[in-house]
């Protein structure tokens, strides 16, 4: 019994097993393929199988999973759509998106942060891009009312007019990207979306996010 068990040590050794785990009534091996340990018989050590680092994902997870990178996968594409399209104005995809928010009405008086959190800038990055727009004359600033700590921007005369430009091109564009759908899948997709959002008192930080959603705001520079 001493032999087997000095014999069963040193098995357990070469195999990365430490002495003591070796030396436990129970019989264990390692299966070498997954790395997981298979249990002999003893009702001690009756549990479950220890999961290896590969199991899949089930259930809500695996599709939640797969939805975000196939959301993400989406976002790039027609990200990089947009950028291509407003190129031509020396415009990047962001300047775009911040202009378009500055025409949404009724919600057009956007603060720098609300700017940042809507088309993914850090406040860093929005102070650079809004002093671009403004040294362009397409973006102005204004201290609202009776707080002159709260400053917005909105859209200049010549901002207006360059949006509604960009976005008659662009309307043949999303035309052409929303074509295998219908109106009503528009809708449902846009409203699924929506869903999906978390509300304010989900999100954990001491600022909510303010997502743009699909009912708030109204006319705007790209109106149809």
């Amino acid at each position: 019994m001493e032999s087997f068990a000095a014999e069963r040590s040193a098995s357990g050794a070469a195999r990365g097993l430490s002495p003591t785990c070796c030396n436990h009534p129970v019989l264990m091996k390692v299966n070498t393929t997954n790395g997981i340990l298979r249990y002999g018989m003893d009702a001690r050590l009756n549990a479950e199988p220890i999961a290896h680092a590969g199991a899949r994902p089930r259930g809500a997870l695996r599709e939640w999973l797969q939805l975000l990178l196939q959301t993400g996968a989406v976002a790039r594409s027609w990200r990089q759509q947009l950028a291509s399209q407003v190129a031509g104005q020396e415009l990047t995809d962001q300047e775009f998106l911040v202009l378009w928010l500055c025409s949404e009405q009724p919600v057009a008086r956007r603060g720098q942060g609300e700017l940042a959190e809507a088309v993914g800038a850090s406040p860093a990055q929005m102070s650079g891009l809004v002093e671009r727009l403004r040294r362009r004359e397409l973006l102005r600033f204004e201290r609202l009312g009776n707080d002159r700590r709260r400053q917005v921007w909105q859209l200049t005369a010549q901002g207006e007019q360059l949006v509604a430009e960009l976005c008659r091109t662009l309307s043949v564009r999303s035309e052409q990207i929303f074509s295998r759908l219908t109106s009503d899948e528009q809708r449902q997709l846009l409203a699924l979306i929506q869903r999906s959002l978390p509300s304010d008192d989900e999100i954990d930080t001491d600022e909510p996010a303010r997502f743009l959603t699909p009912g708030q705001g109204g006319p705007s520079s790209c109106a149809a």
